[in-house]
């Protein structure tokens, strides 16, 4: 009885972080701070929107040296352009256009430019 639970188990726990995993979108991103300021607001947009919508960290900062997860849901899988915009506390902004976020994995904002790889 023991071992058929430890199966049962076992085989439940390799279903569950199989569908954990299959839950990622191509689209998610991890954006990096390297540009020496918190970064108070980032907001992510498809590219033919006028409307950046809401500010993604909410009430969090993204402080010099950090990195956040950004994950998608709710876009059709064609959707692949983005804007980005990324704010400090001054006022500053750094703005991506167009960004392909089907081949992009990673986007650093530094104190000059903003940049995706």
């Amino acid at each position: 009885m023991r071992k058929t639970l430890a199966v049962v188990l076992a085989l439940t726990l390799m279903l569950l972080a199989g569908v954990a995993l299959g839950a990622a979108d191509k689209r998610d991103i991890t954006v990096v701070n390297k540009s020496g300021e918190s970064i108070t607001e980032i907001y992510i947009a498809l590219a033919r929107e006028d409307n950046w919508g809401e500010d993604v960290l909410g009430e969090d900062v993204l402080e010099n040296g950090e990195s956040v997860n950004i994950h998608f849901s709710g876009y059709k899988k064609t959707d692949c352009h983005f804007d980005l915009l990324a704010k400090n506390e001054d006022g500053d902004e750094w703005q991506l256009n167009n960004l392909n976020l089907c081949e992009v994995s990673t986007v650093t904002i530094t104190s000059k430019q903003i940049k995706a790889k």
